[in-house]
């Protein structure tokens, strides 16, 4: 007899369970799963003993995943085998018009399980056809669930999202994780949650919010994305604050109005994680600034000293202030700015209306191909007030609205005046953009404003300058007694030099 056959029993369970949790790709995910040899099913067709383990082991059998490509006998021996085990239910990929009926007779089929689902999954599919493939789930109760993933497939932004009927509508007590994506469901006032995460959820009104998280006192991640809101929620005739004592992170994303509401109302500790991401800004009067409520963000913010702005332009603009040392990040996003006018500031014009950075004293921002007016520029400074040492990498010409802002000027008597943005700045740094020179044509406005600042008192203490050739002559007589400490290092040869 060889030796594989002299295995106990439970040694061959202990290894099937490792091959089924190691394996790519799901029997149920196959149209020929009893003769392909590409997934773990082909185990059960190799001797009688192998048969027998896998057919009597329940815990093989518990993951069911439904494609196109599942077929119903073997999803009726999947639910048959694993018995009354928790199940883990996957529903993935597109689902063509002509496949849709025949797909929601296979969560029609499990849905007769519910009792036994523990955690739920759909993602790959557009809202509508969501909408359709979940039906069966409605009306259904689901004891042992402990999470719930819905994340549809958005083809295009202008795709519309789908309110889908309330799912397990007979009960979930054991929930604890709850996260939709791209996807609207009818408000629940869920309990005892650990997770919340809502991506494009609809909010009716600030009390049923405060009325859920009351209910989940051991909260720990919360993620709300508000896009569709553009205007502040009903506002909440509880004017107590919500205490999350457990939150550990928290990420709000929309429009300034609703992001500024929702963190007025809650209480966290310092340590908490925080992103804030506000889109498509429009101008208005009514934003509520993080100090008017929001204790915890406002101690935060003035714990961050250094931080880095990233900024990128591909299909929307978007630019990030983030502190590793903080745990803090805020960005601002737009999809598009007037076709008119192309420097239009109008975007930007309430950029520090919610969050700003008090006592923020070291930036470091990199360069990128989002191209800033001066007045941008003014806005962005105007976060950081106390900023003392500023640092541009990888800059080009194209850049250079940060140094006009800088060299902004409000008079003040006959000879002086007040620097509108970064009046305390003393260190400067500058890395040229290696891959596309072109800081040459900034020169001019880099001395000039270097020199106003000294005319005005407020000379630089140090400024450093990482520079292709052509401008460090230029920059060496420009500068001579400037300021007190320049460093100019010449980084690479220009592309116009013929290499020695």
């Amino acid at each position: 007899m060889a030796a594989i056959h002299r295995l106990n029993e439970d040694i061959i369970y202990d290894i099937f369970s490792l091959l089924v949790a190691s394996s790519f790709r799901s029997p149920l995910d196959s149209c020929h799963a009893f003769r392909e040899g590409t997934t773990w099913f082909s185990i059960t067709a190799v001797c009688r003993q192998w048969r027998h383990v896998a057919f009597s082991a329940p815990s093989l059998w518990k993951e069911i995943v439904l494609t196109r490509r599942t077929r119903r006998p073997l999803l009726e021996l999947f639910l048959k085998r694993s018995r009354d085990i928790d199940l883990t239910v996957r529903i993935e990929g597109r689902v063509t018009t002509s496949g849709i009926e025949s797909f929601v007779c296979l969560t029609s089929m499990v849905s007769l399980h519910s009792v036994r689902i523990s955690s739920f999954s759909v993602e790959g599919m557009s809202p509508g056809k969501m909408v359709e493939v979940l039906a069966p789930f409605t009306n259904c109760a689901a004891g042992r669930m402990k999470t719930i993933s819905l994340s549809a497939r958005i083809y295009s932004t202008s795709t519309r999202l789908c309110d889908i009927p309330s799912l397990f509508a007979n009960g979930t007590p054991s929930l604890r994780s709850v996260q939709m994506l791209d996807i609207s469901v009818p408000w629940m006032f869920y309990a005892g949650l650990t997770e919340i995460v809502l991506k494009n959820q609809r909010l009716s009104s600030m009390n049923d919010l405060k009325r859920m998280l009351r209910r989940c006192p051991d909260l720990r991640i919360l993620t709300f994305g508000l896009s569709n809101h553009t205007r502040i929620l009903a506002p909440a005739t509880d004017t107590s604050v919500v205490d999350l004592p457990q939150l550990t992170q928290l990420t709000l994303f929309g429009h300034h109005g609703p992001v500024a509401e929702i963190l007025t109302q809650m209480a966290f500790p310092t340590t908490t994680r925080i992103g804030l991401a506000f889109v498509d800004h429009m101008i208005s009067s009514s934003y509520i600034r993080y100090t008017d409520g929001c204790d915890a963000l406002c101690d935060i913010i003035h714990s961050v000293n250094d931080a880095t702005l990233d900024m990128l332009s591909l299909i929307d603009y978007r630019i990030t202030i983030s502190s590793s040392k903080a745990n803090f990040a805020v960005q601002w996003e737009w999809s598009s700015r007037s076709v008119d006018d192309p420097r239009d500031s109008i975007y930007l014009a309430h950029i520090g209306d919610v969050v700003s950075f008090p006592t923020l004293r070291s930036l470091t921002i990199t360069g990128s191909r989002l191209i800033l007016s001066d007045r941008d520029w003014l806005n962005i400074l105007g976060l950081v007030p106390s900023l003392m040492s500023l640092c541009l990498q990888n800059w080009s010409s194209d850049g250079a609205g940060i140094f006009e802002a800088v060299g902004h000027v409000i008079p003040m008597g006959s000879t002086h005046g007040h620097f509108s943005v970064c009046p305390s700045l003393s260190h400067l740094t500058v890395y040229e953009n290696e891959d596309i020179p072109g800081l040459y044509d900034a020169l001019p406005i880099i001395l000039s404003v270097l020199c106003a600042r000294k005319v005005h008192d407020a000379a630089l203490t140090c400024a450093e300058f990482h520079v292709h050739p052509d401008s460090v002559g230029v920059l060496s007589q420009g500068l001579q007694g400037v300021v007190d400490q320049l460093v100019i290092t010449q980084v690479a040869q220009p592309y116009d030099c013929e290499p020695i």
